[in-house]
């Protein structure tokens, strides 16, 4: 397209940007989302939540938390996806703490979290005993952690 003397628009990048993210072409996404701010082809929400959801997919969740605090410093607004992608990344890499923080901002900010409960809860409700353990996987009195512990 370049080639022909038309130059790609923010459309275009995001685009590409979501197909890098199908295939968990991270590296991909990275060069796409470097080459549009050297361009000067401005980033919106769209373009982080894409080049996020590519390195999240692609396993790179240091650089999934990167863009989204880059996004904060530029102004772009976050949304109830960006902040779906950067819990999960979180996820990825064992970052309870900071999946909790981001998970209260979310809130803060008046984000829709049900997505969330149904990931972490997924089991009805009727499977859950009055303690809230999982029905069946309370500890035995003979297994590891049971009362012969």
């Amino acid at each position: 397209m370049q080639e022909k003397g038309v130059a790609a628009d923010a459309v275009t990048y995001n685009t590409a940007l979501m197909a890098c993210g199908t295939g968990g072409q991270w590296q991909q996404a990275l060069a796409l989302f470097e080459d549009m701010q050297e361009k000067g082809v401005p980033s919106d929400t769209v373009t982080y939540n894409a080049t996020m959801s590519a390195c999240a997919n692609g396993g790179q969740w240091q650089w999934a938390l990167w863009l989204f605090q880059d996004m904060q410093d530029k102004g772009v607004a976050a949304d109830t996806v960006t902040y779906k992608t950067a819990i999960m990344a979180c996820e990825a890499g064992g970052q309870w703490q900071r999946a909790m923080r981001l998970l209260k901002d979310m809130e803060d900010e008046g984000h829709e979290r049900q997505w969330l409960m149904n990931l972490l809860f997924p089991v009805h409700r009727s499977a859950v005993t009055d303690s809230g353990v999982l029905a069946g996987d309370a500890p035995s009195p003979t297994s590891p952690g049971g009362a012969d512990s």
